[in-house]
């Protein structure tokens, strides 16, 4: 194998994760925030798709979005790389474009060295859930994890409330053609993803990298408290219904049940919310 110029490698990473941060590809100078359908979701798609049809790859999208670019005519045997480039809504520069961006520089150098890897680079539509508020929403679709139901009806989108399915048809996908997804798995051997560090493991310990060979599978639920307002000091004890113990009561519980199942198992609650309700009076004269 030739040598690699390392410092030339890490200056196009560096170069493309730049690019990606600026104000065409984020709608908020305060952090980086693309999902799915946005243009600047779809600006960012453009970019990889010029910098692979550079090098000659073949790029094409599944019915619903998700990015895919191969060297390889369909039927023959490739390796998968890639992540995803959208973000939850106040990400960083790193998280997953990082994966897409060191995916392209291992396409280059293929190229470049006359390697002839069989690559197949795939960016992942929507893993971050901030356009539909659903993780992983596009290997879901690509392995069959959801319904048509789910897309043309529970799937609605955060900033407006319309489904995912009319906002895939109003950007110019067939999402009635979803269950065809599965066919960018057809060819992988294998897959590899460089990801920047979600926890803080490495940076503790002081390891400046770590081989996963599995991730958390992601188990999401909204749990609904009621409850009773009462005077804070009138009302006893034995008639009171403070939602507030229950709630703490629960998370202790979690907390609980993660620790016995051990084996990385985490269990955390990401956001509290109380909603005050009057109710209606019953006079009777």
């Amino acid at each position: 194998m030739p040598p690699i110029d390392r410092e030339r490698s890490a200056a196009r990473i560096a170069r493309d994760i730049e690019t990606l941060s600026g104000r065409d590809y984020t709608t908020t100078d305060e952090a980086i925030r693309r999902y799915a359908y946005t243009p600047e979701y779809r600006r960012t798609l453009d970019y990889f798709v010029g910098e692979l049809q550079a090098i000659g790859f073949e790029v094409s999208e599944d019915p619903v979005g998700t990015l895919v670019a191969r060297n390889r005519p369909a039927g023959e045997p490739v390796f998968g790389i890639g992540s995803h480039c959208d973000s939850n809504r106040n990400g960083g520069r790193y998280d997953g474009t990082m994966g897409v961006v060191t995916a392209l520089e291992v396409c280059r150098l293929s190229a470049e060295h006359g390697l002839g890897l069989p690559l197949q680079l795939v960016s992942f539509l929507e893993e971050e859930g901030s356009g539909f508020g659903q993780m992983l929403l596009g290997s879901r679709i690509m392995l069959q994890r959801v319904s048509e139901e789910d897309l043309r009806e529970r799937f609605r989108a955060l900033d407006d409330g319309r489904s995912f399915w009319e906002h895939a048809e109003e950007a110019g996908y067939e999402p009635a053609r979803w269950r065809e997804s599965i066919h960018v798995l057809d060819d992988l051997t294998g897959w590899i993803e460089m990801h920047i560090e979600q926890a803080r493991v490495l940076q503790d310990t002081g390891n400046r990298i770590g081989v996963v060979n599995a991730i958390a599978g992601y188990v999401h639920a909204d749990v609904i408290v009621h409850g009773r307002g009462d005077h804070a000091g009138a009302t006893p004890m034995d008639l009171r219904l403070d939602p507030t113990l229950v709630l703490a009561e629960t998370a202790l519980e979690l907390e609980r049940l993660a620790r016995e199942a051990g084996q990385g198992t985490v269990g955390t609650i990401g956001a509290v919310s109380y909603t005050h309700l009057t109710l209606p009076t019953k006079l009777e004269v």
